[in-house]
């Protein structure tokens, strides 16, 4: 990666219960109610994960316990396309 950072964010669909009405919301796909969720994925070096994870830990609120993960997996490759 050369000392850069790839940062992606996804609405993804989840089945928590909702904090609130307002984050409610009917799949058709799914067929279920469902509440909007977001993902991030950063891509980093070694050395910057955990200085990383502490920022999101710190910032990031989800208001239910069974929410919320920061996964660290290794890339074995990763290729630009240009």
């Amino acid at each position: 990666m050369a000392g850069g950072h790839n940062l992606a964010v996804y609405i993804v669909k989840g089945s928590l219960l909702p904090l609130d009405s307002g984050e409610q919301h009917y799949s058709m796909d799914l067929g279920d109610e469902v509440v909007n969720e977001y993902k991030l994925e950063l891509l980093c070096e070694d050395g910057e994960v955990e200085p990383l994870m502490a920022a999101i830990t710190a910032a990031a609120r989800t208001g239910q316990a069974v929410a919320g993960w920061i996964t660290v997996i290794d890339v074995v490759s990763a290729t630009p396309i240009h």
